[in-house]
């Protein structure tokens, strides 16, 4: 389920529920009574990824509780793989969900109302950790390795933690552009807000000193030149439909990045760079 035009994707993943608030009385006199309570945090669930990088293995849950989730994902393969989460309705296999995926991202297919992208780990560096936090909803899931097409299927149940995910600095994906604020130098959680109607991610890539965002887009269009960005230091984020938010974890350089999201429309059609979809980000 590769995006087109585009040699690594987001990947799989999946998560679990949270802690419900406590309540705790407090010691006095008949009259007084106190009560504290704490607020819902997503449960952490782990996905680990093993093996070669041409085929490596996904050890998933077999089932997780839903609702406000944190997804880590550890990479122990060889190469680059992340988790991709596909929700699938009706009785579809992993293979079908595979197929029809691949179809739309690689070659611009209508992607079918029963399979929908919720997110998950973008690409992870062999022996590293990543990690996002998200809204889970119940139902029936693949994790997918998009690098590489593994795959493992996942229950997710009713329940969990409520809530949305946060954090100090956003990056907003609309049709067909993304606008943020608030990003720092150094690790930091971002909020990638899908505040479109399509399914979108974030490829987050360097600027060289100097250039410009007409340029690379430019490049990214013809394909021809000197590359305008750099090969090191970039990001990804998994694909996720519209109205969808999950914070995810960036390691970001002083300077300026470019944005952009190479899936197409639910109907099929041009990857979202072609539409424009290439914007600047500014690190501070």
């Amino acid at each position: 389920m590769q995006p087109q035009r585009r040699k690594r994707t987001a990947g799989l993943a999946v998560a679990s529920a949270g802690v419900l608030a406590l309540a705790a009385a407090g010691c006095g006199s008949d009259d007084e009574e106190k009560s504290e309570s704490q607020a819902a945090k997503p449960r952490t669930v782990k996905i680990d990824i093993s093996g070669s990088a041409k085929k490596p293995k996904l050890t998933v849950p077999a089932s997780v509780e839903g609702g406000l989730v944190t997804i880590q994902v550890t990479n122990n393969a060889k190469g680059k793989h992340g988790a991709q989460l596909i929700a699938v309705d009706g009785d579809h296999t992993p293979e079908e969900a595979l197929k029809a995926g691949n179809a739309w991202g690689q070659g611009g297919k209508p992607l079918p109302p029963w399979l929908k992208t919720v997110g998950g780990v973008g690409a992870v560096e062999p022996g590293q950790t990543g990690s996002v936090t998200q809204s889970l909803p119940a139902g029936d899931y693949v994790v997918f390795d998009l690098d590489t097409d593994s795959k493992a299927p996942l229950k997710v149940s009713g329940g969990g933690a409520s809530g949305e995910p946060s954090a100090p600095s956003t990056i907003t994906a609309h049709e067909y552009n993304f606008k943020s604020s608030g990003l720092k130098a150094g690790k930091q959680k971002v909020l990638f807000d899908n505040a479109g109607k399509e399914p979108h991610f974030i490829a987050g890539v360097r600027m060289n000193p100097g250039a410009t965002i007409d340029e690379v887009r430019k490049f990214f269009q013809t394909e021809k030149g000197q590359p305008p960005i750099s090969e090191e230091g970039g990001f990804d984020t998994a694909v996720t439909d519209g109205g969808n938010k999950q914070t995810v974890e960036v390691n970001l350089e002083k300077g300026k990045y470019a944005l952009l999201c190479f899936v197409p429309d639910r109907k099929g059609g041009p990857p979202h760079a072609v539409k424009g979809m290439i914007s600047e980000a500014v690190v501070e």
